[in-house]
């Protein structure tokens, strides 16, 4: 079966709020951290249920090479990106967009 992804505003702002960041430290890293997003996306949609789940039946996994992580709910056809969280933040600001 075929998933799609849908990546929720609050995930965009923290893909553009990371590539902002690594743009000012070297020379198109902001362009490879939105290839390690892009293929993380690629490999949640391949194997969905490979990852651990972390908070109820929301999941996770890591985007390789960059300290993040992409936090994903599957729905019937589709895949809800939540957050690309910093794991160098605080924990407990992981779930803070869960409103349920």
């Amino acid at each position: 079966m075929a998933f799609e992804i849908e990546v929720k505003d609050e995930a965009k702002r923290d893909i553009s709020d990371a590539m902002q960041w690594y743009v000012s430290k070297a020379e198109n890293l902001d362009k490879k951290f939105l290839l390690a997003v892009e293929e993380t996306l690629l490999r949640i949609k391949q194997t969905l249920f490979a990852f651990k789940k972390v908070y109820k039946k929301f999941r996770q996994t890591a985007v390789k090479k960059f300290p993040y992580v992409i936090l994903y709910e599957p729905e019937q056809r589709i895949v809800i990106v939540y957050a690309v969280f910093n794991t160098w933040q605080h924990p407990k600001k992981k779930f803070q967009w869960v409103k349920r």
